[in-house]
């Protein structure tokens, strides 16, 4: 999914969305749709059985994304007001019946500050976030999919949905650089525990995250009796759970559980976006328990790293050249998708140069200065490692 404002910016997006769809889906058709600003990202879940009841099961808030990705999810949005879930209820169950759909389910619908509500998709299927829910219902729903597949009625469900409960997603990405995947290896895996806290992973020490698939490394879900104790349940448990050896978006959801964005609330689809910088680390903050984001300074050069648990020495890993900043090698690895310019053109800062996709995801690569291309070593279709050297700039002032 990607926002364009012009027609250059549709030409130029066009076919990575076709590619990006047939890469996650099978299939490059793509469409187009109204886009809203500020707007919030609100779903609901259902079951169907085949004797066509339907249990609405509340409804989900996944405004917090990066990429049009979603982040953080929770239960229920506290900003919605009781005419929304009604509207939202009614719509949901339309759908369901009217289609006589037979699973679980979940509907998606943007929502602007007014609460009109504007439909997405309905996914057939359980969602990433489905656990937000079975926190608060007590339900299973992968055991209600297979009870439902196998004949069972619904009929007879009580529902009683209790306290809040926020899902936090644990990336291999890197926030300080436009969150690009970071595969590697894991070199310390510590999950934090509780009452009321649930991880979903697979993740150990040792584990190689690698560019070949989503990643997505594990799932933290947490439950309180308000959203004020499931938030700061959230902010512990993230602060206890260590991840060594990569970056991870352990501690860009600290910062976000901290904002007064959103502890009130206010959070839409574009916040971080809008928002997130990286953080100046206090003194107090950086612990040789776990892994701290600092920032070193070289010959005029600056380079955020990660310091992992326990450093005798902190290192730098620089992917560009400091000397000469128009000289591009690949920060991950991948394939490139496309190429926008060729070896002797003019470019501009800012000026898209290439798409390289790694971890099923697509990243378009901008030129960091004005120049020349004076050289081009990639074509399309091109598999890249780490550290290549694929583009250099010669400045023109």
């Amino acid at each position: 999914m990607r926002i364009v404002h012009n027609e250059k910016e549709l030409l130029e997006n066009f076919d990575i969305v076709k590619r990006e769809s047939e890469a996650y889906f099978g299939s490059d058709q793509i469409y187009v749709e109204k886009f809203i600003k500020p707007a919030r990202h609100v779903e609901t879940q259902i079951l169907a059985d085949k004797f066509g009841n339907v249990l609405y099961l509340g409804e989900r808030d996944c405004s917090l994304q990066r990429r049009n990705q979603k982040l953080i999810e929770e239960s229920p949005p506290e900003w919605l007001s009781e005419y929304g879930r009604e509207k939202l209820k009614e719509f949901t169950l339309k759908i369901a019946s009217s289609s006589n759909y037979v699973n679980a389910g979940t509907v998606e619908f943007l929502a602007d500050s007014d609460e009109n509500f504007y439909f997405l998709e309905m996914n057939t299927r359980l969602q990433v976030e489905h656990t937000v829910t079975e926190m608060r219902y007590g339900l299973d729903l992968v055991k209600e999919q297979i009870k439902i597949a196998l004949g069972n009625s619904i009929e007879d469900y009580e529902l009683d949905p209790r306290g809040h409960s926020i899902e936090f997603r644990i990336n291999a990405e890197d926030p300080n650089n436009n969150f690009l995947p970071t595969p590697g290896t894991i070199t310390e895996y510590r999950e934090p525990t509780g009452n009321g806290v649930r991880i979903d992973g697979w993740a150990r020490t040792g584990t190689q995250i690698t560019h070949y698939y989503d990643n997505l490394i594990s799932k933290l879900i947490v439950w309180g009796v308000s959203r004020e104790e499931a938030r700061s349940k959230g902010i512990r448990c993230l602060e206890e759970y260590i991840i060594g050896g990569i970056p991870t978006t352990i501690n860009l959801l600290i910062d976000i559980l901290k904002t007064k964005e959103f502890v009130n609330s206010q959070i839409h689809v574009k916040f971080l976006e809008e928002n997130f910088e990286i953080r100046d680390i206090e003194e107090d903050e950086i612990s040789s328990d776990r892994p701290s984001k600092v920032t070193i300074s070289l010959e005029d050069a600056t380079n955020p790293t990660l310091a992992p648990q326990r450093p005798k020495k902190v290192g730098m890993d620089l992917t560009g050249n400091i000397k000469n900043p128009g000289i591009i090698f690949a920060e991950m690895q991948g394939t490139i998708m496309d190429t926008m310019t060729k070896q002797g053109k003019k470019v501009k800062k800012g000026d898209s140069l290439f798409v390289l996709e790694a971890m099923k995801m697509e990243n378009v690569i901008t030129s960091p200065i004005d120049g020349v291309i004076k050289k081009f070593n990639i074509e399309k279709g091109q598999p890249v490692k780490k550290g290549d050297l694929l583009i250099e700039i010669e400045a023109k002032f």
